[in-house]
């Protein structure tokens, strides 16, 4: 390839990266020994079935469930800052708050 050429390349992926790359945060709950309930309760409150205490709605929370862990994760930092505060609050060990 020519440099005109990568350098056309490398400002199209820029273009595109900037247009369609968000930021996003995340982290993992580890579940308590027989405990199956937390993906549950995460899942009703993203759909708006429960609220917790202290954490407003988050309208694009992922949601996804290990064997051990479920990992929640999106773009409202603040939101998922308050549900980390939560999750602590109610005896769960995490991963800690990825931004």
């Amino acid at each position: 390839m020519t440099e005109e050429r990568v350098a056309m390349v490398k400002r199209v992926v820029h273009k595109w990266c900037t247009q369609h790359a968000s930021l996003e945060c995340r982290f993992d709950i580890f579940k308590k020994t027989g405990e199956k309930s937390i993906f549950k309760i995460l899942n009703m409150f993203r759909n708006g079935k429960t609220h917790l205490k202290g954490v407003p709605p988050i309208s694009d929370l992922g949601i996804s469930d290990g064997q051990d862990f479920v990992s929640v994760w999106s773009s409202n930092i603040e939101g998922m800052r308050q549900l980390h505060e939560w999750a602590i609050s109610k005896g769960y060990e995490t991963s800690g708050l990825w931004v």
